[in-house]
């Protein structure tokens, strides 16, 4: 009889086999658990740093409302003489034409809002709780609406009027133009105007491309008007890098840069002049530029004040007319109106300019006049108050009053607006309408 003497030690081996694959599967659940605690963590802080992100961003610091639909249009009409108050708001009115179709536009500190031109009645609004609100400007079915970024007005979004959704939105930061400071907002045909201190942007009003951007190192910008002939600016240069520049210098200055880029110039002339200024006037402290359509004109706001008509073409002066001194401390200037017809006032005083060679008419206004351009250009409709006595309406051929609409006194700085058969008062922080 034999025995075999193996099968011992191939049960010893096959135990401690199973044991060493015990312990590898304790080893590997231990394992996989620490994997996913790892894995859980990670996801833990992705979700925290996105929800941190998400609530210090656009995302969750907007609310837009839109209109479901267009409200019926609001046409212009004879405004009737015994007017009373249909609505009113503690917000200010939008720059421009603010009311396009059947909306108002308004804002307040943190919201844009599109509001019934006959009721009131707020049918959009767009706010922004971590922006404030520099402005805003409603023109042809467009609400631009500037923000307050964290070097400035810099934050820009447009909306349309009529519902308030979003058209486009973007961030004045082109080529390192850094765009700091308050943001003055006006409109040029489809041209969208922006100026601060330090540069200017001009964007299409219905895309937010830019057309151009003028940006200076070492200048700071005071004011801009834009016109058929261009863009007439008014700077400052303290440090300028001159060299090798053309129409560069340092001080006061006054430069116009075209409208458009011109074409065909050659690459050694951009390097020389790469905003394509057109000319460079020094010595220009003070001057406050005021139309850049067919008659290029600044304000010199001397003791004699005068309004200086330059050539287009050369900055050359080619005429000066005198203005009255100025009465109180209201704005310097203000210019509405086309290439052919402006309405200017200058504190104090409304002046009407049909051409560089002389006024058409002027006339004592205590508070700055209203036009509504008409359609083909020539003129317009002018309100304008008349401290207690109401709001005036003047004649664009003559300035003559032509009737007194009995209002309650509005708030210095108001502009009257036409709106269907009434009129909007609209004050720097509130506005009533009347019909």
């Amino acid at each position: 009889m034999t025995t075999d003497a193996s099968a011992p030690a191939d049960r010893d081996s096959a135990e401690r086999s199973e044991q060493a694959l015990g312990r590898y599967r304790a080893e590997l659940r231990r394992r996989r658990g620490w994997y996913a605690a790892v894995v859980g963590l990670v996801v833990v802080v992705a979700v925290v740093v996105v929800a941190v992100a998400w609530s210090h961003g656009e995302v969750a610091n907007t609310t837009l409302h839109t209109a479901d639909r267009p409200l019926p249009s609001v046409a212009p009409a004879p405004t009737n003489g015994d007017l009373r108050a249909r609505w009113q708001t503690s917000d200010s009115v939008a720059l421009g034409d603010p009311q396009d179709g059947g909306v108002v536009v308004t804002y307040g500190r943190h919201s844009a809002r599109g509001r019934n031109a006959l009721t009131g009645a707020v049918v959009w609004s767009y706010t922004r709780s971590d922006r404030t609100v520099c402005s805003v400007l409603q023109s042809g079915g467009v609400s631009v609406v500037a923000l307050r970024g964290s070097s400035g007005c810099d934050q820009v979004t447009a909306l349309e009027t009529a519902t308030g959704t979003r058209s486009w939105t973007r961030t004045l930061d082109e080529d390192a133009a850094l765009f700091q400071g308050p943001a003055s907002l006006r409109i040029y045909n489809d041209q969208l105007v922006l100026t601060s201190r330090t540069s200017i942007y001009v964007v299409s009003v219905n895309t937010g491309v830019d057309y151009w951007v003028f940006d200076r190192p070492g200048c700071t910008i005071g004011s801009a008007v834009l016109g058929g002939s261009g863009a007439l600016i008014a700077m400052r240069c303290d440090a300028p890098s001159c060299t090798g520049q053309k129409f560069c210098r340092a001080g006061p200055q006054l430069v116009l840069r075209p409208l458009n880029n011109p074409g065909g110039v050659s690459d050694a002339d951009k390097d020389k002049n790469p905003d394509f200024l057109t000319w460079s006037v020094p010595n220009t402290q003070g001057w406050l530029p005021v139309t850049g359509g067919q008659a290029v004109t600044v304000v010199e706001p001397t003791a004699q004040p005068r309004l200086r008509v330059l050539d287009p073409k050369t900055g050359a002066a080619t005429g000066s007319l005198p203005l009255r001194p100025p009465s109180g401390d209201a704005a310097a200037v203000v210019a509405q109106g086309s290439d052919t017809f402006h309405l200017l006032w200058y504190r104090g005083t409304a002046y009407a300019l049909r051409s560089g060679s002389a006024f058409a008419w002027t006339r004592v206004a205590a508070s700055r006049p209203t036009l509504t351009p008409s359609a083909s250009g020539g003129g317009g409709r002018i309100l304008a108050p008349d401290g207690d006595r109401g709001v005036l309406e003047l004649a664009a051929g003559s300035g003559r009053t032509t009737h007194r609409y009995a209002l309650p006194r509005s708030a210095a700085g108001a502009r009257v607006l036409p709106v269907g058969a009434g009129l909007l008062v609209a004050g720097p922080t509130s506005a009533t309408y009347y019909r």
